[in-house]
């Protein structure tokens, strides 16, 4: 078999989605920055998809209101609006290459940059499409797309503490919504929405520039947990 088929199959199997994924790594820091002044991330984690049963012959779409872990690759970072203002910007690849995501917010800090101890409290908006279908190396990977829109908000508060000028620990406690619209079939335009409420619990630990996040997704009397690493410039 040539290289390139393994890894078109690898892709397939290993990466794609065929529904589109909810980003969980967020890369939380509470402290403020200055004025005009940011930072930027680039990470691998995993987010969250609507967990589909089956799909019956007729192309009919079966699932029970559950949700999985997907793998997500991540991009974003913040920047410094005033003394303890920043907004944050993120954008995210569902199954890496399945869709595409977007989301935006802001945050007010508590305590001056140059504290050990830090909280904010902030809201981030956002949105998460999924694809038909993509090429990899002219191959057409034919994946049905199961769900085709997700929007969220998400309410957070970020509590640090920094050990040394290399060193911090991040909790972040947080109140998410999502709505996601998933198709009663893969052939037709009609489609049902699965609405998911959930705190999460994210603990994130920065050593220089890299970044390790866990967190855990309380939903439907289940705990989900996600992970994420990420490099920060």
């Amino acid at each position: 078999m040539k290289l390139k088929s393994i890894i078109f199959l690898l892709s397939v199997f290993g990466f794609l989605s065929s529904c589109m994924v909810t980003n969980n790594l967020y890369v939380n820091d509470p402290t403020p920055m200055i004025k005009g002044k940011g930072k930027a991330y680039v990470g691998l984690g995993t987010g969250l998809k609507p967990k589909i049963d089956s799909i019956s012959a007729d192309k009919k779409i079966n699932f029970s209101n559950k949700i999985e872990a997907a793998p997500i690759l991540s991009f974003g970072g913040q920047i410094g609006l005033g003394e303890h203002m920043n907004v944050r910007i993120a954008g995210h690849l569902p199954g890496f290459i399945g869709g595409f995501g977007l989301r935006a917010g802001t945050q007010y800090g508590f305590f001056d940059r140059t504290s050990k101890f830090n909280a904010a409290i902030g809201v981030d908006l956002g949105f998460v499409t999924a694809r038909d279908s993509i090429r990899i190396f002219g191959n057409q990977t034919a994946v049905s797309v199961e769900s085709k829109l997700a929007y969220n908000a998400d309410f957070f508060i970020p509590i640090s503490y920094k050990f040394n000028k290399d060193f911090m620990l991040i909790l972040t406690p947080r109140y998410s919504y999502t709505n996601i619209e998933i198709k009663k079939y893969t052939t037709r335009a009609y489609s049902t929405n699965l609405k998911v409420y959930s705190p999460i619990v994210s603990l994130g630990m920065r050593y220089r520039h890299l970044y390790l996040e866990t967190s855990v997704v309380h939903y439907d009397n289940r705990f989900y947990p996600n992970f994420g690493i990420a490099g920060i410039f």
